[in-house]
């Protein structure tokens, strides 16, 4: 039975044949799946770096940060829209920058967008934008991690920061920290398949926004 009561199909001028409300109900999905998840921070200074942008940006995983060096403005897209919500409601009288308490970083939310299948496998396998791999070898410096990290070509990814050291039990440990997710699933899955580093522990790591609500400068 059709929605007009009857067994005949409705049918729209220039649309072909298509069924009473399914349309409507279809955008009903999609309006109720779509959220803002993404804030847009204006008023950084020309020296501003993306791990700047990152300090102070908190109280959630971040799916994406998009910042060209000394811009005045960042984006910073949440995995979950709550985190989103919480963030932008604790930010209402603006963020004061961290070197110079005198400027403030100012957050306004943008338009609401779908979380596609992508985006609950996030969720569901605390997937984040940080890598942490235990016990590399100790020919690795820093520099050439970080170099290892970025990639190169049409490949370079946008890292934030690595940050190297110790556990309490000696482990040597580093977390890449990437702009964005997909880059750190990239990097990981490279790991997984290359032999030098089969020996390591490689994991998703703690993505610093969520483990903070507030301004955040320290290397956790």
């Amino acid at each position: 039975m059709m929605a007009n009561g009857s067994d005949v199909p409705v049918r729209v001028k220039g649309a072909g044949i298509k069924i009473a409300g399914a349309e409507d109900a279809r955008a009903s999905v999609e309006t109720e799946a779509s959220q803002v998840r993404r804030v847009k921070l204006s008023g950084f200074p020309p020296t501003a770096t993306l791990s700047n942008v990152q300090s102070v940006v908190w109280g959630g995983n971040i799916q994406e940060l998009q910042y060209q060096p000394g811009a005045p403005i960042a984006i910073a897209l949440f995995v979950k829209a709550e985190d989103c919500q919480k963030y932008y409601a604790a930010t209402a009288n603006g963020i004061p920058y961290p070197s110079d308490p005198s400027k403030y970083i100012t957050v306004e939310q943008l338009e609401p967008e779908p979380a596609h299948g992508m985006v609950k496998d996030y969720v569901e396998k605390d997937i984040t934008r940080c890598i942490r791999v235990y016990d590399i070898d100790a020919e690795w410096g820093k520099a050439a991690l970080t170099r290892h990290a970025q990639g190169s070509g049409s490949t370079k990814r946008a890292l934030e920061r690595v940050v190297n050291g110790q556990n309490g039990k000696g482990r040597r440990i580093a977390d890449f920290r990437f702009a964005k997710i997909s880059d750190a699933v990239v990097f990981k899955g490279e790991l997984d398949r290359d032999i030098e580093w089969e020996a390591c522990t490689i994991k998703y790591g703690p993505d610093p926004c969520a483990l903070h609500d507030n301004v955040h400068t320290g290397m956790l």
